[in-house]
């Protein structure tokens, strides 16, 4: 029995801290795991004045990059109301025409990227002031668009890279 509780024990605490955790918008419920609060804060959660968005952004604490600069990933999910006539294909190209990068590969349920079924999403890259690497995953329900963007400069991005998978596959949606 005490085999059993340690094995348990060590298990449990070399596990990532992530907690679910969900968002009521536009019909639908945001269904996420919660980075750990440790590293990742809530930097904006609520409508975007300007947009009508809900937005839902984390910031990990900064991490040095080979040459000790300093950068801070972040992860957001932002959800619009959108039509019901559209559909994620029609989503994702309306999105990915606001916010352009360049794709490297399409992720989704069928890679095992992705566990909602409908949505599509990408590995990709940009340059801002430096190199990114970004997941971007779209998502549709009821008359929610969803879209969540994991964010990281080039140098720091396999340090977090597992936190923004598992983030990234943990979005599922629900009727409210």
């Amino acid at each position: 029995m005490k085999k059993i509780f340690i094995i348990s024990f060590t298990l449990f605490v070399s596990m990532p801290l992530f907690a679910q955790d969900s968002i009521s918008v536009f019909g639908s419920m945001v269904k996420y795991l919660r980075p750990d609060s440790s590293q990742w804060k809530i930097v904006q959660n609520g409508i975007d004045k300007q947009s009508g968005n809900y937005i839902l952004m984390f910031t990990h604490n900064p991490i040095k990059d080979s040459l000790d600069k300093e950068s801070v990933p972040s992860m957001t999910i932002v959800c619009a109301q959108v039509p019901d006539s559209m559909d994620i294909m029609k989503y994702s190209i309306w999105k990915r025409t606001q916010f352009r990068f360049k794709i490297n590969r399409v992720i989704g349920a069928d890679t095992k990227d992705i566990s909602y079924p409908n949505s599509i999403g990408y590995e990709g890259e940009y340059i801002s002031e430096a190199a990114h690497k970004i997941l971007v995953g779209h998502f549709r329900r009821n008359l929610a668009g969803v879209q969540v963007v994991c964010d990281a400069e080039d140098g720091v991005y396999n340090i977090i890279e597992s936190d923004m998978r598992l983030f990234l596959k943990s979005i599922t949606l629900e009727d409210q």
